[in-house]
């Protein structure tokens, strides 16, 4: 085993890479300039730290790995683990994900009690020795190679490998300099990202069903991104996260603003039953930043960069920790087949890194640049790549099994190439269109809802559109073909017991579809919401796609909670529900056994799509 190994960094790369190297070295020292709070209290060094972070499935993996029992450690001091299919409402393009187990947890707790946790458990490791407040001013050696470190103090410490861990704004540039070496060719895309977050006291009804709540907006008309998340000591931690923004939400009122805003209301309506804890707290980030350590000509033998010294994403994606720890056991797998911390070493590491960061930072700068204002190097094929991910995110959002493998590969425990597949990219073809706002006639139709003559017409093709929507299983409806949501509800007849098929719109609701019984005005009920009340399991066939459900008539809060998401979809609801003195009746149809499920044209599976009820 070797001497020793110096960490510039006690951030989780610095962390990771000293749990790695505690394999490789005797003694494994890390430096850190900050004062390290015994507490989960934000530090100086960590400008981010109040701010929304989580750890993703291939992260939680990897240091789990690394240190068994460390989820389980996270979890014992609040974290929360969450299933990426199943316990996290998603929203974008106006409508939700459908709830899908997929057996993909990530963790949401906040950055300090990470730190805080990663930091009890490396500091106990045989021969790693962390000291805070010692301040790194220059590497010593020569440009051959790395022999260790000054302090500011004058302190030299001697070490047979240096790991820079110093971020983003690391001294890893001037300290290569000073040793007579070149610079890394950088790479910088002006994102302007803007933060503002605030906490809220967290109880154990607030979100029933779900963990926590993203909602994504659709670039480029929409910019702000709306997080939820649980963290420990039973608070949320909720996050604004914006593209190109001027003024930060600073204030709670501007905050409220912001968050009633978003583009679906499942924050709004959480915050309107919690009580908050802090003010807003902002930050900004300029740019994704990344240094190509892989090109350069000539490296020092002793000395590598890591984790945000290498490669800053933007946060919004999640991937910085869990690259982080990646690098690190890539140095590791260097270290071993090496034998010792030599240039042939540091190359293979630094292209291995390269590897860990190229699908994050692809993720990252293709998402960047679907707004107009994000400048600097654009990748070849972005727009293409753009338009694609689009359609696997709108398909996803209908077929089951393409929203594990599409948040699998974003939470890097699935290859990128499972997307690229055949039978993938023809079901993001089939099915990834674009929801009702897009289409123009959409809009029409939505601004035209309330006028006599859509009525008229609505009630003479009724007929028609059943037939036409029973024979083709849901994929073809009067209503679809305007572009609106709307699927073949199957009901049982109270009276004869026989199938009924009627077409409606429909809201998506989490994991469920929500539909009403307006009956255009009517005094009179809709004789399928009768059948539902007689015989609550029914059919609903979207897309080709056979679906048993359960339906359950919305009561009191939720009722009006479910009545307000539906209106905004398609406000002509208000208008049949001024025309009438009855309770329009609102169902919440649920899946069942997903088992049952059957694709009746044998096409890729869906499962749904949202809209107005």
């Amino acid at each position: 085993m070797r001497s020793t190994a110096i960490v510039v960094g006690a951030s989780v790369a610095g962390l990771a890479a000293a749990r790695v190297l505690s394999d490789h070295f005797e003694s494994v020292i890390v430096l850190e300039r900050d004062e390290l709070p015994d507490t989960n209290a934000p530090r100086r060094g960590v400008p981010q730290g109040p701010h929304s972070h989580v750890l993703v499935a291939a992260g939680l993996r990897e240091f789990e790995r690394l240190l068994p029992g460390f989820q389980a450690d996270l979890v014992s001091a609040g974290g929360t683990a969450i299933d990426i299919g199943s316990e996290l409402y998603l929203s974008r393009y106006h409508r939700a994900w459908p709830r899908v187990p997929s057996g993909i947890e990530f963790m949401s707790i906040s950055r300090p009690m990470l730190e805080l946790i990663l930091r009890d458990r490396v500091v106990k490791l045989p021969g790693v020795a962390i000291r805070a407040g010692a301040a790194v001013t220059a590497l010593t050696g020569a440009s051959d190679a790395v022999t260790g470190v000054e302090l500011a103090t004058g302190e030299h410490i001697a070490a047979e490998l240096v790991v820079d861990c110093t971020g983003r704004a690391g001294r890893s540039d001037r300290w290569m300099a000073d040793l007579g070496l070149p610079e890394p060719e950088q790479v910088d895309v002006k994102i302007g990202l803007g933060y503002a977050t605030r906490l809220f006291r967290r109880g154990p009804d607030d979100l029933p069903g779900w963990k926590g709540i993203v909602t994504l907006p659709e670039p480029p008309r929409e910019t702000t991104v709306g997080v939820a998340f649980p963290i420990e000591d039973d608070r949320w931690l909720v996050s604004l996260i914006g593209w190109h923004v001027d003024a930060l939400p600073d204030e709670d009122e501007s905050f409220a603003a912001a968050v009633a805003a978003l583009p679906d209301p499942a924050i709004a309506d959480l915050l309107g039953r919690v009580e908050p804890l802090t003010h807003p707290v902002t930050a900004r980030l300029r740019s994704n930043h990344r240094r190509l350590f892989e090109r350069l000509d000539r490296v020092p033998a002793g000395y590598v960069a890591l984790g945000d010294a290498v490669c800053s994403f933007n946060p919004f994606y999640g991937h910085g920790m869990t690259c982080a720890v990646q690098e690190a056991v890539a140095l590791g797998t260097a270290l071993e087949r090496h034998g010792r911390a030599s240039v042939g070493m540091v190359r293979d590491y630094y292209q291995a890194a390269a590897a860990v960061v190229a699908t994050p930072w692809q993720v990252a700068v293709d998402g960047d640049f679907a707004y107009p204002e994000t400048t600097g190097p654009c990748p070849r094929g972005v727009g293409a790549r753009n338009w694609l991910a689009t359609r696997l995110m709108l398909a996803s959002q209908v077929i089951p099994e393409l929203k594990t493998t599409f948040f699998g590969v974003l939470q890097l425990v699935l290859p990128p190439d499972r997307l690229m597949r055949p039978k993938v990219v023809m079901q993001a073809l089939l099915h990834g269109r674009h929801p009702a706002g897009r289409n123009p006639l959409t809009s029409f139709v939505r601004q035209q809802s309330s006028r006599h003559w859509l009525k008229t017409l609505g009630l003479a093709s009724a007929p028609m559109d059943r037939f036409v929507g029973r024979v083709s299983h849901g994929r073809i409806t009067m209503l679809g073909l305007v572009g609106l949501p709307s699927l073949m509800l199957t009901t049982t007849g109270r009276r004869s017991g026989l199938s009924r098929c009627q077409p409606l719109l429909y809201t998506q609701d989490g994991d469920g579809y929500v539909v009403a019984g307006t009956n255009w005005g009517h005094p009179a009920h809709p004789g399928w919401s009768a059948n539902l009340l007689a015989e609550p399991a029914a059919i609903v066939e979207v897309r080709g796609r056979r679906i048993p459900v359960r339906a359950a008539l919305a009561e009191g809060p939720e009722r009006e909670r479910l009545w307000r998401v539906i209106t905004a979809g398609w406000p002509a609801y208000q208008t049949y529900a001024a025309a009438t003195e009855r309770s329009i009746r609102v169902f919440r149809l649920v899946p069942q056994t997903r088992g049952r499920e059957q694709d009746v044209w044998q096409a890729p599976a869906g499962k749904s799509k949202s809209g107005a009820a």
